[in-house]
């Protein structure tokens, strides 16, 4: 989120929010299922940890490859 007002301009940091969060709540809704489902394919309970350690590492390598974009 405080990426935004870096990588916008200010006359569209509003419609950035937006999508933003629009995106953000998508996501949201949708990892929770998948999540779910994670955890009846593997028969683990510890399934939807490693999903969400995978889904926090690729959010990890999303922000490396902004800044790498970004300089």
């Amino acid at each position: 989120m405080a990426l935004l007002p870096r990588a916008l301009p200010p006359e569209r940091l509003t419609t950035g929010f937006s999508v933003f969060y629009t995106v953000f709540y998508l996501m949201m809704a949708l990892t929770q299922p998948v999540a779910g489902l994670v955890r009846d394919r593997a028969g683990d309970p510890a399934a939807p940890i490693v999903f969400a350690a995978a889904v926090m590492a690729a959010t990890v390598l999303g922000l490396a490859v902004f800044r790498r974009v970004e300089c």
